[in-house]
């Protein structure tokens, strides 16, 4: 059984947003399989470094659709995933994977 499964619950737009979030529950969920089998050591830097590049480029589809629809929440947008990624993006082993045009987002 996975970790972290759908629901109908999550869906907000049936497309490629949701596509994003599905990927990334994959992405949690092929951690949390590896790490119950023992391997957690082996694939945490691989899945990690996954996770923060689909993040990041799911970031940007997300952003490109409210300047172009929702400009008000955009800044805020920046603001709140700037501040949760920060940790991710400080740590050396992920940061050579992560394309500095990326670590470099600004709200508008």
């Amino acid at each position: 059984m996975a970790y972290f499964e759908w629901a109908d619950g999550l869906v907000i737009d049936g497309g490629p947003f949701d596509a994003d979030h599905r990927q990334l529950i994959a992405l949690v969920n092929a951690l949390n399989t590896a790490t119950s089998e023992g391997r957690g050591v082996e694939v945490i830097d691989d899945v990690l470094k996954k996770v923060v590049a689909y993040t990041l480029g799911h970031l940007q589809r997300e952003e490109a659709l409210m300047s172009s629809v929702l400009r008000g929440w955009l800044s805020l947008h920046i603001r709140r995933s700037d501040k949760e990624l920060k940790v991710y993006l400080a740590e050396p082993r992920l940061k050579s994977d992560i394309p500095s045009d990326a670590r470099k987002r600004k709200a508008r």
